[in-house]
């Protein structure tokens, strides 16, 4: 599957692209907090959170409670603010471990609705 944003979509209109393919192609609205991160915005982003790591297509961080009820209990409290946002972190629970995951799948990498989410993830946490 190809993702085009609009704005890229009316070029290719515009310079008359024949789009042969169209049931494979989704358009995807472009805005400041779906657009993928360079890899130097995304190191000076995530130093700003601690203990969050990333390998260029998502970040990550695992998080240690006293055991697998508080582990739960935190997963629970990040049930709201993700549906708020419209945005879920890929979870691994592991007896007091929680490993939260978050990457843009639509922008395919990293995108400030990551970074926003992971920092509210983070204050949930304390």
């Amino acid at each position: 599957m190809f993702l085009l944003s609009q704005k890229i979509l009316k070029l290719l209109v515009a310079f008359g692209v024949i789009l042969l393919l169209t049931n494979n192609i989704k358009i995807v609205e472009a805005n400041a907090e779906t657009m993928l991160l360079n890899q130097t915005e995304i190191n000076q982003k995530i130093q700003q959170l601690s203990g969050w790591t990333t390998d260029g297509k998502k970040i990550t961080r695992t998080f240690q409670f006293k055991d697998f009820v508080d582990a739960i209990a935190f997963v629970n409290r990040l049930v709201e603010p993700a549906e708020a946002a419209g945005h879920h972190p890929d979870l691994i629970i592991s007896y007091n471990k929680v490993t939260v995951n978050l990457t843009t799948h639509d922008a395919g990498g990293i995108t400030q609705k990551d970074l926003d989410l992971a920092e509210k993830i983070t204050q949930l946490a304390q």
